[in-house]
């Protein structure tokens, strides 16, 4: 009887690699393929959070600054006399917010106890006056 190799024995399989390393890199392949889908639903899933909370942030900063300029009315209207109107006046409203709160919180933290604070005040109204005269 003659002898037949080995490999007639064997089936064709277009499929799957018959070596060992081809196997191993297309078990590899397969696996990276599961993650990548895995990791994109993951992550369209976070875009879509983000981007829920990205309006949300918008739509708040918005509401935020038409409750900010309408409680800017009264300094916008002091401001005209310097002839500061729309959003130079607000961002001037914005900018005289700043200096007070700065100078109530050193107020307060006890930072001025041994300072003449009308005097201090007085030179920052007087300051800030001086700024917006510059701006006309």
């Amino acid at each position: 009887m003659d002898a037949v190799p080995a490999d007639d024995f064997r089936r064709p399989s277009l499929a799957w690699p018959s070596r060992l390393r081809h196997q191993l890199l297309v078990l590899l392949a397969g696996v990276m393929l599961v993650a990548m889908a895995a990791m994109y639903a993951v992550s369209s899933r976070r875009v879509a959070d983000s981007a829920l909370q990205a309006s949300a942030q918008w739509a708040t900063a918005l509401a935020r600054t038409a409750a900010t300029k309408a409680a800017a009315g009264p300094v916008i209207a002091v401001l005209a006399s310097y002839g500061l109107e729309g959003e130079g006046a607000f961002y001037a409203a914005l900018e005289f917010w700043s200096a007070m709160h700065g100078f109530v919180l050193l107020e307060m933290t006890g930072v001025m106890d041994d300072i003449d604070t009308d005097g201090v005040y007085a030179d920052m109204v007087l300051r800030l006056a001086a700024g917006l005269d510059r701006r006309r």
